[in-house]
């Protein structure tokens, strides 16, 4: 994994880029999640990428200020890109 491409990539990551994610991925987002999911991802993920033991500790915060459909999704994507990180 390299650290210093996703770093860029997520610099320039924008709240309609997560949305259009979520529509391709047939999610729906409320303004909330949306701005939840962006402030998770701007925020914590040089810790979740750099620290295997609280990756779980942050994906199951962000789950619980999500609806179910959402967090079912986070859990999928979570399982299916793990082994990747």
């Amino acid at each position: 994994m390299n650290l210093f491409l996703i770093e860029q990539y997520i610099k320039r990551i924008t709240k309609e880029d997560i949305y259009n994610y979520a529509q391709s991925q047939k999610i729906t987002l409320t303004p909330n999640e949306l701005d939840t999911l962006y402030t998770y991802l701007k925020t914590y993920y040089k810790s979740f990428l750099r620290n295997p033991k609280i990756r779980l500790d942050l994906l199951n915060e962000l789950k619980s200020k999500v609806s179910i459909p959402v967090a079912s999704k986070l859990d999928e994507l979570y399982s299916q890109y793990k082994d990747k990180i």
